[in-house]
């Protein structure tokens, strides 16, 4: 890991032993278990980048107001420590098996946490939850492949200062995101739910595990995730031509996944997703936020630059509106960079009333 890595790794450690023992301190008896997660969970915490990712698990004895305060404490932690993820899941038991059966969202973190996460306080009361069938692992892996473009969207397609650290995060989440793609494409084409960074990175070694890329994009890809494994985040590309060229392949790369998706049967059949265009795009605007929406043809996405496209989606947000790609029957939000309501990122129209998908 290097000196530095080891340094905080240490720190990363000790962030998160205390803010557990800050909040078992205030609130006695409450906590049922802890979990960490990402890189804290396998080892490999990346220094500057990488977040203290908690999983908190409370006793069903919890009522709201004491639930709430819990949230506020550790909100008052994340303020105080940087390094502390202030996007935390804090759930009692009760809900994490309600929301586990129908939320999308929270299932995948869960399916994540139990299989690549570790307990680090308390019990463990994910193992006990029953195997995910296949039509819930599709809704789940959809759900992440729209939020995942909704933090491409944060990253990529809103200009930052280049003051190294921006660009090290910039380069960390194409990586992770790699690895996120590479989890979906193996599920479509193989049936397989794989959640192990380890596994993700030795199974991408096969090319025919995505065949929505080309060859010289699957190099490209996987050259990108052995670097950045071997180096620790060694400046992986600099901010130039190739950076553009990874930041369009994952672009398509995601788009086309999600088409691939929503094409499966029991995604169409899920009444979760019936009215999600209607529900999210009424009367032209962006319910969520309230912004009107700029539409984009899908040729913005498909053959601009990287650069067209994101001064097209710069310029429809310095106006105070979401640039919205019309491609097929999918209306693809690319101004909606909030990760929490990145499920309304990728909606298809063709699951609403026809008055609806024939409006655009």
């Amino acid at each position: 890991m290097g000196p530095l890595g080891g340094l905080y790794g240490s720190i990363y450690r000790r962030v998160a032993s205390a803010t557990i023992a800050a909040i078992e301190r205030a609130f006695p008896g409450c906590v049922e278990s802890v979990y960490s997660r990402g890189s804290g969970a396998d080892g490999r915490v990346v220094p500057g980048i990488s977040d203290v990712d908690l999983f908190f698990v409370l006793s069903d004895t919890v009522d709201a107001d004491t639930h709430e305060a819990i949230q506020v404490r550790y909100r008052d932690l994340a303020a105080r420590w940087p390094i502390l993820d202030d996007r935390p899941w804090i759930l009692r038991s009760s809900q994490v098996a309600t929301l586990y059966r129908e939320n999308p969202s929270l299932r995948f973190r869960v399916l994540e946490t139990r299989a690549a996460g570790r307990p680090v306080h308390g019990s463990d009361p994910l193992a006990s939850l029953p195997p995910a069938s296949r039509d819930e692992l599709a809704l789940s892996l959809l759900f992440d492949v729209k939020t995942r473009l909704a933090y491409f969207s944060a990253f990529c397609l809103v200009e930052r200062p280049d003051d190294g650290l921006e660009a090290r995060r910039e380069e960390y989440l194409l990586y992770k995101l790699t690895l996120d793609l590479v989890r979906a494409s193996l599920f479509l084409e193989r049936g397989d739910a794989v959640f192990r960074r380890d596994e993700l990175r030795s199974r991408f070694r096969d090319p025919s595990c995505a065949p929505d890329l080309s060859t010289s994009a699957w190099w490209e890809l996987r050259a990108l995730l052995e670097r950045t494994r071997r180096s620790r985040l060694r400046r992986t590309f600099a901010r130039g031509e190739r950076a553009e060229d990874l930041r369009s392949v994952l672009l398509a790369w995601t788009i086309a996944l999600a088409e691939r998706f929503y094409a499966l049967p029991e995604i169409r059949s899920a009444a979760l997703l019936a009215n999600e265009a209607e529900q999210f795009y009424g009367d032209g605007v962006f319910r969520p936020t309230g912004r009107r929406v700029v539409w984009l043809a899908a040729p913005d996405v498909a053959s601009s630059s990287f650069a067209t496209l994101r001064e097209k989606v710069g310029a429809a947000n310095a106006s105070g509106r979401d640039a919205v790609v019309a491609r097929g029957d999918l209306w693809i939000n690319l101004s909606n960079a909030d990760p929490g309501i990145g499920h309304c990122s990728v909606v298809d129209r063709s699951l609403v009333a026809p008055q609806l998908a024939e409006s655009s």
